[in-house]
């Protein structure tokens, strides 16, 4: 199905042949796993943004909680994931290599109508 998403381990050294991400998702959640932490490798440490095309799949098929990380760059990043129902954003290098903070971040969701904790010191 021109599917290009792959699973790895060992922090990503070690391809696991025969298992696409989508499915192992959905194996997860079937198996009683209570939620996803989902990190593209290809965008890890970029500050290009999160692979939502990787998140719009797996949440087609699962419905437990998602975390996401791997290449948020800017507050939009944020939005744009929470937007297609994740349960947490996770950032690293945007606070590392940018002036953004965390408490800006806060300031920028809750501007745009998403709900997170602290969110009631900005209105």
């Amino acid at each position: 199905d021109g599917n290009s998403f792959y699973c790895l381990s060992n922090s990503g050294t070690k391809l696991i042949k025969n298992l696409d991400p989508i499915d192992w998702a959905q194996r997860c959640q079937d198996n009683g796993c209570g939620e996803i932490m989902l990190c593209s490798i290809n965008q890890e440490g970029t500050m290009l943004g999160y692979d939502l095309d990787l998140l719009k799949k797996i949440r087609e098929k699962i419905t437990i909680p998602i975390i996401i990380t791997g290449g948020a760059g800017k507050y939009k990043d944020f939005l744009d994931a929470f937007n297609l129902d994740v349960a947490c954003v996770s950032a690293g290098s945007m606070y590392q290599f940018t002036k953004s903070t965390p408490s800006e971040a806060k300031k920028y969701l809750h501007i745009n109508s998403v709900l997170i904790r602290d969110s009631y010191k900005y209105e």
